[in-house]
């Protein structure tokens, strides 16, 4: 999901590009409920909520 987002905002963190698109805003905890059980994630945010 790093990958996934530094694409998403065309920067990485910490850096300053003319293309980026958002600034990046922590983490939001979600449940992942699969057939084997349950995995914890943290899922990145940006400023804007369009992540």
């Amino acid at each position: 999901m790093e990958e996934e987002i530094t694409e998403f905002l065309q920067a990485d963190p910490y850096e300053s590009t003319e293309k980026r698109q958002g600034y990046r805003n922590g983490y939001k905890p979600r449940t992942l409920h699969t057939r084997v059980g349950s995995i914890d994630l943290m899922v990145p945010q940006d400023r804007e909520g369009n992540f």
